[in-house]
């Protein structure tokens, strides 16, 4: 289980009906499951925690476990409330399974989709983006100062978050660091920013050995926004899939490789190719990447179909890597332990690439 209050919930900002839907059934005596659904950021874990907090002296216990690592059988005490967060890997049945072993507790699921829950009866609170109130108010009561932000910049800021907190807590931490006025600057400036995620400067050729007769065809990403990624890596989710193939083909160009990117179009399991020359020899690796939520994992045919594409390569990859904005599943990374592909498949999950990024860029 996980510290349930690592976070400020005292503001309860933008889902107070949400909020209320979700204690009057839980306080029913028929409320016994509720289901949180929305995309990635958008404050499901959060109204759980808000709710929980709220209400935490209701209960004998609190317990929180992520749904792809919930235990096959436990107790609990009477008078549990039991948070099951990602719960999307979740199996059929397992609420079902729980609420046999443990009488007289509540639970609340969060996730993207969940559609195995199958229990007889749940709250389905379907979460939405924020709209102009809800965006404007959560600007105000977050900054550290006064927000005076005319109607066509607040469009803007909509327009750029989709409405999304995750989103629009980075705009605000940036807000709080550096100041309403530049953050506004950056909100209009086009070199930052673009309707799809972020505005590319001009290609920059990078040759690699002769071996690979491999050119560059990156746009390179503003070194500026790389380095607020590294200080700020979750605004990776707000990327499109093309965006984050782009990070990392200017990630491994800055840590030394050399990089081809492929072209936009779907190709069949290698989006990016990365060649180094050392003292031992020419290396060339296959990249492909995923762009995925938090709580979507990369699971065992990504592997499998790399490894499928490297032995079609004509030109013979020493390796292959994957990279992702979530994580493996147990599945993907015990196919590569049982069939001894550790040498060949390297696994750049989330926090492997923050890793990365800070080494690249914050700590030169």
């Amino acid at each position: 289980m996980e510290d349930l209050w690592q976070q400020n919930t005292n503001l309860r900002i933008g889902r107070n009906r949400e909020l209320n839907l979700l204690t009057s059934y839980l306080e029913s005596s028929e409320g016994t499951v509720a289901v949180i659904k929305g995309v990635a950021g958008i404050g499901k874990s959060y109204l759980a925690r808000c709710y929980a907090e709220i209400h935490k002296n209701k209960y004998s216990n609190v317990a929180r476990w992520r749904g792809y690592n919930l235990p096959q059988s436990f107790q609990l005490r009477p008078n549990t409330l039991l948070i099951i967060d990602d719960a999307d890997e979740m199996d059929n049945g397992v609420i079902e399974r729980v609420q046999r072993a443990n009488t007289d507790i509540k639970i609340i699921v969060t996730g993207r989709n969940l559609k195995k829950i199958t229990a007889d009866k749940f709250l389905d609170l379907n979460l939405q983006a924020f709209n102009m109130n809800e965006t404007l108010h959560m600007l105000k009561i977050c900054t550290n100062a006064e927000i005076d932000i005319d109607r066509v910049a607040l469009d803007l800021y909509i327009k750029k978050s989709q409405g999304n907190p995750a989103i629009l807590s980075l705009i605000i931490g940036l807000i709080n660091k550096i100041g309403l006025s530049s953050v506004n600057n950056l909100i209009y400036e086009p070199d930052i920013m673009r309707d799809s995620g972020i505005v590319l400067p001009p290609e920059k050729k990078i040759e690699t050995s002769s071996m690979f007769s491999i050119k560059t065809d990156v746009s390179n990403i503003n070194d500026r926004l790389m380095r607020y990624i590294a200080e700020n890596p979750s605004y990776m989710y707000q990327l499109t899939s093309r965006d984050f193939e782009e990070m990392m083909a200017k990630l491994f160009a800055t840590l030394g490789y050399s990089v081809k990117l492929t072209k936009k179009t779907r190709d069949g399991g290698k989006d990016i190719y990365i060649a180094k020359k050392n003292e031992i020899g020419e290396f060339l690796f296959l990249v492909e990447c995923k762009k995925y939520a938090p709580n979507h994992p990369v699971g065992v045919e990504v592997v499998r179909n790399l490894y499928g594409v490297m032995g079609m390569e004509k030109t013979e990859p020493t390796g292959g890597i994957i990279a992702t904005t979530s994580y493996f599943t147990r599945d993907a990374r015990q196919e590569i332990i049982d069939n001894k592909k550790g040498y060949r498949i390297s696994l750049h999950d989330y926090e492997y690439i923050c890793g990365l990024l800070k080494k690249a860029y914050l700590e030169n």
